[in-house]
């Protein structure tokens, strides 16, 4: 016979995946039933619904004797861990019993010793699997099923099993002393019918006061996505929902998104009232354009889905990505991300959501607050990278919303193969845009770079920005961009430390409210093409601006702005500081720096009262223009000009009387000419000659 015992234990393992068979049995059986086997699927002894099948080798005498070849087949597909394994009850069928008078030829003797053998080897790798005491102590013996029944199974102080109650346990390693339930697995999991329930551990901080709690209720404080089996693979929309959801039951949480699992999410993500997202990974850091689709821990966003948030919520440490986008993306690339929808969405009547330390790439906008949102209050937006067409909307943004560190770059073009003009570095959208209503809104050290408009505030109100920087691709200078667009009926506006660079227009103040000043406080532009600062409609206070470089003006103050008042600003490189297009435009300047007389200032404006007595003069102006023939010793409201030094003008003949509120030299009175000048200063009650010009 060739059948034979070989040096190995008797058993196959195999991964089945929805498959019926057939699975080989690599060694000989002696019973053509699968009576010799024993068949285990997923840790389950499985008794019926499959068969053995084999090639007989049969004795001397032709009687049936062993089967090798062997396989058993399923009745329906299996998937898991399916073990075969020889399973021999010793015995001696009748085939065996060898006839008195004959001689026994070497075939049924080797079929009896490999029949012996083999029951040998199951027994021996069964062994192998057994709890064993050491080698020269003695073996130890089970109390009986009605001591041992529903208890743990403990040692007594020498080594000899006893059954203990579960208030009886007290080994630290398990419970400390806290189990207190019958089992530590009931009930137990359909798919895990041998895990430990959390539930019925305990856990012990270290430290004092310190309190016993469940290992269950200590893990979840924080919660993993892959708790509701979110993968890496295939669409995760729904868990993720789920688990969001679960949180919200609860109150609200952290949902964790390990740094292993990369998801896609094909649909709306509503994130419901104090639910976090947070990646495990902390921050997302210095952004690498060349190995951000490497990153782990993404979310990945297909056409037409997105973020939305509410009250509370946020997201933390994501990077959220449009499906498919490239980051060696050119011009042509970009201009189609206009159809990309938005990343995150902040809904309506939606308080202190918040989105820290994430990246958000190849999208039309990245963060808005929903159309026709009419109230989203304490919005937090801070740390965060950016490259979309658009990057963050707000819309009446009540209560105090912050804006703080956003970049707003080319991440996705900048490792591209150059295109003319820097081409690919553009983006056509605004990159940080404040409209309609905003309440106390502050934006701190915000930057962008390549987008057409850098920052825009449309109707807002007493929105500050601190250290905000807008630059642009050099080589496009001229195609219109703006830094600092300020329109609408935005009041009460203040630019503090802010700069623009490489703009056709720096600055724009464009306001059509009746309230509120736009105030630029050391403020800074260099290389802008048409004009560093332009002045369209509404009122300016421009102080402490830094302007250097290009052929523009520092200042253009259109024909129908209101007043500016330009005070303190260095002008010196520029060709012209400050260009009115009508002198009737009320523009105040003093305490500026020029190069030179030349390029100081064009047209600008003259403060022209007619003679009258008292003289009408506006409150504001410290210079003017009087025009007229006839005589005035009264100046109006003198308390206006407390402190100040005013500047008289003369066009023609006009007697200057001392009397009423006027102290001339001497007391005697002053007749002026064309040209003439008298030079006042005012204590708030009476004006007082400091000097007079005459020609």
């Amino acid at each position: 016979m060739t059948a034979n015992i070989a040096n190995a234990d008797r058993f196959v393992h195999y991964t089945p995946n929805n498959s019926t068979g057939p699975f080989p049995v690599p060694f000989p059986v002696f019973d053509p039933t699968g009576a010799d086997l024993e068949v285990t699927l997923n840790g389950q002894v499985v008794t019926s619904g499959w068969s053995f099948t084999g090639t007989l080798e049969p004795g001397f005498y032709g009687a049936p004797n062993t089967w090798v070849n062997g396989s058993i087949s399923f009745d329906a597909p299996i998937s898991g861990s399916l073990y075969i394994e020889g399973n021999r009850a010793p015995r001696r069928p009748a085939e065996a019993q060898f006839a008195e008078g004959r001689g026994i030829p070497a075939r049924d003797h080797n079929t009896e010793y490999n029949t012996l053998t083999a029951i040998c080897r199951e027994i021996w790798q069964r062994l192998k699997r057994t709890v064993r005491v050491p080698l020269g102590e003695a073996g130890v013996t089970l109390p009986p099923l009605s001591a041992r029944a529903g208890k743990y199974l403990g040692f007594d102080g020498a080594g000899n099993p006893v059954p203990l109650q579960p208030n009886q346990v007290n080994t630290p390693d398990l419970s400390d002393g806290a189990v207190t339930d019958p089992k530590v697995f009931d009930p137990p999991s359909p798919s895990h019918p041998d895990a430990v329930r959390a539930s019925k551990l305990s856990f012990l901080q270290a430290g004092t006061d310190a309190v016993y709690r469940t290992v269950q209720d200590k893990l979840r404080e924080r919660v993993s996505v892959k708790d509701f089996g979110v993968t890496s693979s295939g669409d995760q929309y729904i868990r993720y929902q789920n688990a969001c959801n679960e949180l919200s039951s609860l109150g609200g949480g952290t949902l964790v998104i390990p740094h292993d699992v990369n998801s896609v999410i094909d649909g709306i993500l509503n994130i419901p009232d104090n639910v976090v997202l947070e990646y495990e990974g902390g921050l997302v850091g210095h952004i690498d354009p060349k190995n951000i689709l490497n990153r782990q821990g993404k979310i990945i966003l297909p056409s037409g889905a997105r973020i939305t948030l509410n009250n509370g919520s946020g997201l933390r440490g994501l990077v959220i990505i449009r499906d498919g986008i490239s980051f060696t993306s050119s011009s042509a690339q970009v201009a189609a991300w206009a159809t990309n929808g938005d990343a995150v969405v902040i809904n309506n009547l939606t308080t202190d959501a918040f989105v820290e330390d994430c990246g958000i790439f190849g999208f039309a906008q990245a963060i808005r607050s929903a159309v026709g949102a009419t109230n989203v209050s304490r919005t937090r937006l801070r740390r965060l990278q950016i490259d979309c067409v658009s990057g963050v909307l707000l819309e009446y943004a009540y209560d105090i919303p912050y804006v703080e560190e956003v970049h707003c770059w080319p991440f996705c073009s900048v490792g591209a193969p150059g295109e003319p003009s820097g081409a690919h570095l553009l983006r056509a959208g605004t990159a940080f845009y404040f409209g309609a209503v905003n309440d106390w809104m502050k934006v701190l050290n915000c930057f962008n770079y390549g987008y057409f408009c850098g920052f825009r505030i449309k109707g807002g109100g007493n929105i500050t920005l601190i250290s905000c920087g807008s630059d642009y691709v050099p080589d496009q200078i001229s195609d219109g961009s703006i830094g600092f667009l300020i329109d609408g009926q935005s009041t009460e506006t203040t630019l503090i430390a802010c700069q623009a660079a490489a703009r056709h227009v720096g600055f724009y103040v464009n306001t059509t409210s009746p309230h509120g000043t736009v105030s630029m406080q050391g403020c800074s532009s260099w290389e802008c093409d048409d004009a560093h600062i332009l002045l369209e409609k509404g009122r300016a206070l421009i102080q402490g601006h830094r302007a250097r470089g290009g052929n523009s003006n520092g200042v253009l103050v259109y024909a129908g702005f209101e007043k500016a008042v330009i005070v303190g600003n260095d002008f010196k490189e520029l060709n012209v500081g400050i260009y009115q297009q009508s002198s009737t435009t009320k523009v105040y300047e003093k305490l500026n720096t020029y190069t030179n007389v030349a390029t100081r200032k064009a047209n600008l404006y003259k403060a022209t009262v007619a003679v009258a007595d008292p003289l009408p003069l506006d409150g504001e102006s410290e210079s003017f223009e009087i025009t007229g023939t006839g005589g005035f010793g009264n100046i109006n409201n003198p308390q206006d000009y407390t402190g100040k030094t005013l500047v008289l003008k003369f066009t023609d003949t006009v007697t200057v009387h001392s009397g009423g509120n006027m102290k001339l030299k001497d007391n005697t009175n002053f007749v002026a000419g064309a040209d003439d000048i008298l030079v006042l200063y005012s204590d708030g009650s009476f004006f007082y000659e400091v000097s007079r010009s005459t020609n």
